[in-house]
């Protein structure tokens, strides 16, 4: 049976798996969840909300920081290796830094599925590619329809009883890997584009003058190579000097009929 009628209306699956209580799941009424202020730093860095990655911990690990799944996934959030580089994380044993991978490894996937929870819990479970080859819609994995589920529950136990808001429903905007973590980089501004100094109007009376001369010119040289079109240079004889100048050899001689 699949996990929700419409993957797209994330309403209808928290109303589904509010229902079906997992025993499993973390409650609010636990004293003290494990590993709760590591989950709320990542939460606060990745702007999530730390009921939905406890929610993942418990399913994943069940808050084992050492275990390690057949297919390479480590830590408490159990990340593979590669995902953690695409958000600057090595050092996956160590809690902290794998709750942040994790957390921002589902922020991106909240950002991806256009804030749709289902299909990013799908896609943290089976992978982007399996749900993008499904047409955006859970896939028909048992394994990932009982994770959804399974994720879906817990969550919802905690987030009914936290004042904090839950996720948002809207898209969120998209998040680069390796900046989500830590954003250590100072804000640059873009430099101030220079206006030439003849736009600014601060010219010296030198260069003003200099700058005249150049369009003078300029105007002298158009006027120059300009040429009405054939037609009018027929009827009205543009463009034709006012002497003639004789060719090389017509000068020539002129000048002996003029010396003799």
């Amino acid at each position: 049976m699949s996990v929700v009628a419409s993957p797209r209306d994330t309403a209808a699956p928290i109303s589904v798996v509010a229902s079906a209580r997992d025993t499993d799941a973390p409650t609010s009424a636990d004293p003290a969840l494990p590993f709760d202020a590591v989950v709320q730093r990542a939460a606060q860095v990745a702007s999530v909300d730390a009921a939905l990655l406890h929610a993942i911990i418990d399913t994943e690990s069940g808050y084992d920081p050492q275990a390690v799944s057949v297919r390479g996934a480590i830590g408490l959030m159990q990340v593979m290796p590669r995902t953690g580089e695409r958000f600057g994380v090595r050092r996956l044993e160590d809690p902290a830094e794998n709750v942040r991978a994790g957390a921002s490894y589902i922020r991106w996937l909240l950002a991806r599925f256009d804030g749709d929870l289902t299909l990013a819990l799908a896609a943290y479970n089976a992978g982007e590619g399996a749900v993008l080859r499904y047409g955006r819609q859970i896939p028909p994995f048992p394994e990932t329809q009982n994770y959804v589920r399974k994720v879906m529950a817990g969550y919802a136990r905690l987030r009914d009883a936290s004042p904090v808001p839950a996720v948002p429903s809207r898209s969120l905007p998209p998040m680069q890997p390796a900046a989500v973590l830590v954003d250590t980089k100072p804000e640059t501004k873009a430099p101030a584009t220079t206006t030439p100094a003849r736009e600014r109007g601060d010219m010296s009376s030198d260069e003003a003058a200099r700058e005249r001369a150049w369009r003078l010119l300029r105007g002298v040289g158009a006027l120059l190579t300009r040429s009405p079109s054939a037609e009018a240079s027929d009827s009205r004889g543009r463009d034709r000097p006012a002497v003639v100048m004789p060719a090389r050899g017509q000068a020539r001689g002129a000048g002996a009929a003029i010396g003799g």
